[in-house]
Formats: structure tokens, sequence, C-alpha cells
């Protein structure tokens, strides 16, 4: 197995949030299970890691060449990402970033409206974290992302690593790997490489890619 001796490795994991009022928020079901998975693996080969994470249904591992920093918004997932992105010869980007948010936050509870059923909820796209990030690229400098799709799998996450100028990306369907301790993905990178890796648990998944990856 490859070692990655004093590579540093920037992950963004778990579920972000985004504020409706001082109370609600949207947010969505992602366990950061996956994005735990690359961790162990990259710990296993000897790198220095720095996890962002928003909410996750697990605890990390107390490791001494690893650094968590919690988050919770969208806006709080893209500073500390920013602040360390040239730090990092590798950028893993599994967190499920919140892609909309309320075109105007209320600064008080937004209150029931008992005479009307409809309530209309506006909102805007929120700051594309990784595509922004990528503009700053190091030469040398390997970018992984993730696209979660219902549908056109392949053709949606091609367009998204073109986008946002990615390395690679693993594609994967929502009901096929959210929340759940198996995944079947498909990796692609910029030279047009396309495998997909069956149904498997997420740790030997992050194995497989990872090794392939190198």
């Amino acid at each position: 197995m490859k070692k990655l001796n004093n590579k540093n490795i920037l992950v963004s994991n778990g579920a972000t949030r985004v504020y409706i009022d001082p109370i609600r928020y949207i947010t969505n079901i992602s366990s950061g299970k996956m994005g735990l998975a690359f961790i162990k693996i990259f710990l296993e080969k000897n790198a220095n890691v720095k996890v962002i994470s928003g909410k996750v249904d697990f605890e990390y591992p107390k490791k001494r060449n690893l650094e968590i920093i919690n988050v919770e918004t969208n806006s709080e997932m893209f500073e500390n990402l920013k602040n360390h992105f040239l730090w990092a010869d590798i950028f893993i980007s599994v967190a499920a970033v919140i892609d909309f948010e309320p075109l105007n936050f209320s600064k008080k509870k937004i209150k029931k409206h008992y005479d009307n059923e409809i309530f209309d909820l506006k909102l805007k796209n929120s700051i594309d974290i990784v595509k922004t990030l990528s503009k700053y690229k190091k030469n040398n400098q390997i970018l992984i992302g993730f696209a979660l799709e219902t549908e056109n799998l392949v053709k949606n996450a091609i367009k998204k690593m073109n986008d946002k100028n990615l390395d690679f990306i693993i594609a994967n369907k929502a009901d096929e790997s959210m929340g759940l301790d198996k995944a079947k993905v498909t990796l692609i990178d910029k030279n047009g490489f396309c495998k997909t890796f069956e149904t498997q648990n997420k740790n030997n998944l992050a194995k497989n890619i990872i090794e392939l990856i190198l």
C-alpha cells in the first residue's frame, strides 16, 4: 500500500446548515460515513489530515495526525476550507453542502400564517465552495469531488468535474449511498477514465479508490 508520509490532506465532510430564522434551518441527510472512510485510509497511509466537518453521525478517531475543525453553516465551511486550502496536497470534498439558502434571513422567528396555508420561501444559490477554491489550485495539487445525483449520473458528474476544475470526481446515486454503510460509485477523471465500483463497504471502497488515484 503506497504511503503518503508527510503529505497534507484536507477533507470536507458532513452536512451543513443554512438558517431561515434563528431557530430553523435547511440541511440534508448526509451521515458523513463516506468521508470517515477516506479519512481512515489517509491516516493509515501516514498522511497529515485536516477535516472541516459539518454534522456527522459519529465521533472522529483521536489521532496525532488528525485535526478536526467543526463548523455548522455554509459560510463557516467555506472560510475554514479557504484558510487551509493552500496547505493541502490533496483536497477531497465529501461534505454535503447546501446548494441554496434563503434570499432573506429573518432575524426574528417566522410566525405561522394561520390565515394562509401557503408560505413562500424564496431561495438563492449559495456560494459554490469547491468551484471558488479551485481558482487557487496549486501545481501538483489534487482536487477530488463528489457528485450525488438522482439521474444522469455520469453525464452530470462530468459536467460538475469540468465546471469545478477537479482532477477526479466520485459519482453516486442518493439511494445507493447516502446515509448507508455501503455504496456503489463511479470514479471519473479529467482525462476520460471511468470505473464503476459495485456496492461494497465504504471502508473498502475508499481504500480501492485512493489506491487507484495514487
